[in-house]
């Protein structure tokens, strides 16, 4: 097998009308949607950091007052 750079322009081609073929098709509210950023996550799944602070400082309060007391 080696490589034939007449077939390989020749496949790039093909992809490429394929590709304007695939495009003729597809509605623009589609390309739309495809281009948009993902959206950041929310809140139900990332908590904010306030609570993270809360959560580390009771933790380590814990932690603490369960070495001061045995």
């Amino acid at each position: 097998m080696y490589f034939d750079p007449a077939r390989s322009s020749s496949l790039s081609a093909s992809l490429y009308q394929l590709t304007l073929a695939v495009e003729e098709h597809i509605h623009p509210e589609r390309w739309e949607i495809i281009s948009r950023h993902p959206p950041p996550p929310t809140p139900a799944t990332f908590p904010s950091t306030g609570i993270l602070r809360a959560f580390l400082l009771v933790v380590s309060v814990l932690f603490v007052w369960s070495f001061a007391f045995h």
